[in-house]
């Protein structure tokens, strides 16, 4: 019995001594960015200087520099030496070659149409533009691009970048006085502004982004690489991830 009731003591302390080791959640020969299981803090640690920051939210990588939030909502950065810097250039690489497209908003008496055509690799024309979507003009009111216009060109390295970019062949309609997409499954909004890189929405005075987080926001800031700035009903200022992750 005796010995059963010490096991058990011990069990429970390695458990609990267990659940508060830091995990690192990113790791490089410059950088270590551990999280402390009990606090659900981090520590990131710049491995050359051994200087400890405890204030870290979010860390993530911008080509050879890092993007940074802390517990006082300060976005800042570190270049490739670790040191702390305001601003930086990160640069992504693509290829030119690949295909381009237009998007018209047709429409007849009764039906919206949306036509897609390719333009670089059929230069020439020779194959037929696609027709991928048919609306009902009973269903909808008035059909637009992701510009508030009825054509739009694009090339396939559009979404390609750190940014959340809302897709280039979403389609907003608006009936009555709501708006929505074709695929935003019967949620509706007042308003949707034309913005890039990600749809502005409005509800009920509150803002959102499509497709990432819903309007319960006063004010969101276009995202800085990773992440936007907004500001809560409560007045206190937050970050919002691609995902809608609130920091």
């Amino acid at each position: 019995m005796r010995i059963s009731l010490i096991l058990a003591l011990m069990l429970i302390r390695f458990s609990s001594f267990a659940q508060s080791i830091d995990s690192i959640v990113y790791n490089s020969n410059k950088l270590v960015l551990e999280k402390c299981k009990t606090s659900n803090t981090h520590t990131l640690t710049n491995v050359k200087t051994k200087e400890k920051n405890k204030k870290i939210i979010f860390l993530k990588s911008l080509s050879i520099n890092y993007q940074v939030l802390d517990t006082d909502q300060n976005l800042y950065y570190l270049n490739d030496s670790g040191d702390r810097v305001d601003s930086i250039q990160a640069y992504l690489w693509v290829c030119g070659t690949v295909p381009h497209y237009t998007l018209n908003i047709k429409e007849t008496k009764d039906f919206f149409y949306v036509i897609q055509k390719e333009t670089f690799f059929n230069y020439e024309g020779k194959e037929s533009p696609d027709t991928i979507t048919t609306l009902s003009k009973s269903n909808v009111d008035s059909l637009y691009l992701i510009n508030g216009k009825q054509e739009f060109q694009y090339t396939s390295n559009y979404t390609y970048g750190y940014s959340p970019t809302t897709s280039p062949e979403t389609i907003i309609y608006k009936k009555g006085k709501q708006y929505g997409t074709l695929t935003s499954k019967g949620k509706t909004y007042d308003k949707i502004d034309f913005t890039y890189p990600v749809l502005t929405t409005h509800k009920n005075n509150l803002v959102g982004l499509y497709n990432i987080v819903e309007p319960k926001y006063l004010d969101i800031s276009p995202f800085e690489y990773y992440l936007a700035r907004c500001i809560k009903p409560d007045g206190k200022t937050a970050h919002i991830d691609e995902e809608g992750t609130e920091y």
